[in-house]
C-alpha cells in the first residue's frame, strides 16, 4: 500500500479552461432545475429562496474555481474591491462578458447594484402563467451573494428585473441589489 498523496493533475484544470457549454445545454439543465424545484415547493417566493440557496453553493465553488484558473495571489480586503472583482472577473467567466454597470446607493452606503442590460435568464426563458411572478435571476443573484459571501463579505443580494424607461433601451434590465450586513466590520 503507497503512503503518497493523491495530487489533483494540472492538466485537468487547464483541459477545460477554453472550453464553454452549448447554451442548449445550459437552458435544459436549467429547465430541469426549476422543474424539480416547482414540484417541491408551495409558492412562489420559495421556489425563489431555493434558487438563492442552490446560487449561493455554485457561488462557493465558482470562487474556488476562478482563483484556481486565474492564478491570483492576493485576496480583495475592501468592499468594492471584491465587489470590482466580482462584476468584471467573475462575470466574465460565467457569462463571458463584465456586468454593465456597478452603482452605489445615494441613501445607504451599505447598498450596491449591479447592472446588467442583456442577462441571458431574462432573455430566453419563458415563465408559464401559473409562476408569473418568478424572477429566475433569483439563482444568479445567490451566485453573487456565494461569492461575496466566501470572500469574506457577507451580504444579502436581490434579483430585480427593470422595466425599459423607453422603447431606445434594452427589453429587460436585470438589476442585484446587494446590501451588506452589520456583521461584515468592513467599511464602505
Amino acid at each position: 500500500m503507497s503512503t503518497t498523496a493523491m495530487a489533483l493533475p494540472v492538466p485537468f484544470l487547464q483541459a477545460r479552461r477554453n472550453q464553454s457549454a452549448h447554451f442548449s445545454v445550459f437552458a435544459l439543465l436549467f429547465a430541469e432545475t426549476i422543474s424539480y424545484f416547482q414540484n417541491r415547493v408551495d409558492s412562489i417566493a420559495e421556489l425563489e429562496e431555493r434558487l438563492l440557496d442552490l446560487g449561493q453553493q455554485i457561488g462557493r465553488r465558482v470562487l474556488e474555481l476562478v482563483w484556481l484558473r486565474e492564478k491570483f495571489t492576493r485576496r480583495e480586503i475592501d468592499v468594492l474591491g471584491a465587489l470590482r472583482f466580482t462584476t468584471t472577473t467573475v462575470w466574465r467567466f460565467l457569462f463571458g462578458k463584465f456586468a454593465d454597470s456597478l452603482e452605489r446607493v445615494k441613501d445607504k452606503e451599505n447598498e450596491y447594484i449591479i447592472v446588467d442590460n442583456t442577462m441571458l435568464f431574462a432573455r430566453f426563458i419563458s415563465v408559464p402563467t401559473e409562476l408569473e411572478g418568478l424572477n429566475c435571476n433569483a439563482l444568479i443573484a445567490g451566485i453573487v451573494q456565494g461569492v461575496l459571501t466566501a470572500s469574506g463579505f457577507p451580504c444579502r443580494v436581490d434579483a430585480h428585473q427593470a422595466p425599459p424607461a423607453d422603447a431606445s433601451e434594452y427589453v429587460s434590465r436585470s438589476l442585484f441589489s446587494i446590501r451588506f450586513l452589520p456583521e461584515s466590520n468592513h467599511t464602505f
